[in-house]
């Protein structure tokens, strides 16, 4: 076993070589005279038609103090769109990445009036990282702080803006307890069901003995076979969410996967019945128990599109849990909307800002959204009149362009009606990233920062699987 496990190293190190090359060859010599071009000439225009066009980035002429706000995004593409939203609503905005991201596009956005580098913040040290935001934040003088939270960073981050409170800030976050409530996939579940929501029917197990159990429990008190969701409760980049048919609990193979799985009293699991139907995920605006702003977006492969749609199930869940919970901050609901009887069930909550944001592009309506969350620092002083904002209907589907270009268009030539319709859905539809008034983040991120985590893999010989243009990062 030793010679054939060291050749699978070598022929995975070396197909790590080959494939980072390759794709920084694609991006750095095919790709990116072209970017240059078009975000240079869209400068040039940009320029030229500054007398005649009003800029979404102006300088600030309201007749209200001007405040300042703190965006805490690091790499994310949602991070440089929530901060191009507080520029176009008035507000000077500042910005922190860490040193492994310091290429991100927001630190060449025309939105961003400050870019700083927080070092601590790579090492997931919050007690550091929240002395290095109150630092800014008094240099700064600012305002407000907004996190715009990775996956893993929601409640850590969550705590830094009741810090942030305590010193007599404002923050656009939930408070840490509702943040670990919501992060919880139990306890979530059980804090919805509380509250009058539907949610799947689900069971918390802390051994993979214990899951073995509970999943032949739920077996044999069905006549027809059901499927159940195995997922981990905290964050899991390496375990995705397992599917088990109770048909197949007592099969061999089906126990080793589940013995197989990091499940204890520390990382716990979720067994979720699975229910067949439609996804969507969300991005919510709320404060004191109102849902100021609200996007509702058909889930997607690889969640790279974004097309907000109406849905009365989905809304009126969302505004009966956050009035019921007193919800103030940025959440990101999924839901499953059960086929037949179109029954809206929240599969979990992420206590953080949605990538969903995308469909508030340009809008004018979101920046009043957040004046009114911070115009009101108390929750008494808050009117319940204040009515929920949605993307315009006329708004296209956000994508991102380098993901359809070298992933889901190649998938295509085997079929020429479907290649000619992904070409049409990229023409029709807009890249998230570029901006007639700030082209250059649309540069930077694809052949500044997805090259530098390139060359990290090369370096390290770390394999990995795909680029996540939105996240701004490589999947191992």
């Amino acid at each position: 076993m030793g010679p054939l496990k060291e050749q699978t190293t070598l022929s995975t190190k070396l197909w790590t070589v080959i494939q980072t090359i390759s794709v920084l060859v694609l991006l750095q010599c095919v790709l990116l005279p072209i970017n240059l071009w078009i975000c240079s000439t869209t400068d040039v225009f940009r320029v030229f038609a500054s007398p005649i066009r009003r800029s979404k980035f102006r300088s600030h002429d309201f007749a209200s103090p001007q405040k300042t706000v703190l965006i805490d995004g690091g790499r994310l593409s949602k991070g440089l769109l929530l901060a191009r939203l507080c520029k176009q609503a008035g507000y000077r905005v500042i910005y922190t990445a860490t040193p492994q991201t310091c290429f991100s596009g927001a630190r060449f956005s025309r939105a961003v009036d400050r870019f700083y580098v927080i070092p601590n913040r790579a090492n997931d040290d919050y007690v550091a990282c929240e002395k290095d935001v109150m630092k800014i934040m008094r240099r700064e003088k600012v305002d407000v702080y907004m996190p715009v939270s990775t996956a893993s960073s929601a409640v850590g981050d969550s705590n830094i803006a009741d810090s942030v409170r305590r010193a007599g800030h404002r923050a656009v976050a939930l408070g840490s307890a509702d943040a670990q409530r919501l992060d919880d996939k139990h306890l979530f579940g059980q804090w919805a069901k509380e509250v009058g929501c539907d949610v799947p029917e689900s069971h918390q197990v802390t051994s993979p003995r214990d899951m073995l159990v509970t999943l032949a429990k739920l077996s044999s008190g069905s006549t027809e076979p059901s499927r159940f969701q195995l997922k981990s409760i905290q964050y899991d980049d390496t375990h995705r969410t397992e599917t088990v048919c109770s048909s197949e609990v007592s099969k061999p193979e089906v126990q080793a996967r589940v013995l197989s799985l990091p499940i204890s009293r520390s990382t716990p699991y979720l067994i979720q019945r699975h229910i067949s139907g439609k996804e969507y995920c969300t991005h919510v605006l709320a404060l004191s128990g109102d849902v100021l702003a609200l996007a509702i977006c058909p889930s997607s492969p690889w969640l790279l599109q974004y097309k907000h749609v109406e849905h009365a199930g989905i809304s009126a869940w969302v505004k009966r849990f956050v009035r019921n919970t007193g919800l103030s901050g940025h959440a990101c609901f999924d839901f499953i909307v059960e086929d037949g009887t179109e029954i809206v069930y929240a599969i979990e909550c992420n206590p953080r800002v949605s990538t969903a944001i995308a469909c508030f592009r340009g809008s004018e309506q979101y920046g009043k959204a957040l004046d009114h969350f911070l115009d009101n620092p108390k929750a008494e002083e808050h009117s319940a009149d204040a009515s929920t904002i949605t993307p315009h209907h006329s708004m296209v589907a956000q994508h991102w362009l380098y993901h359809e270009l070298l992933y889901e268009l190649p998938r295509t030539f085997w079929s020429p009606t479907a290649a000619l319709n992904r070409i049409l859905f990229i023409v029709k539809n807009e890249d998230a990233l570029y901006d007639f008034d700030d082209p250059w983040p649309f540069f930077a991120q694809n052949h500044l920062l997805i090259p530098q985590q390139l060359l990290w893999h090369l370096w390290h010989l770390r394999p990995w699987t795909h680029i996540d243009y939105n996240l701004g990062r490589l999947i191992d």
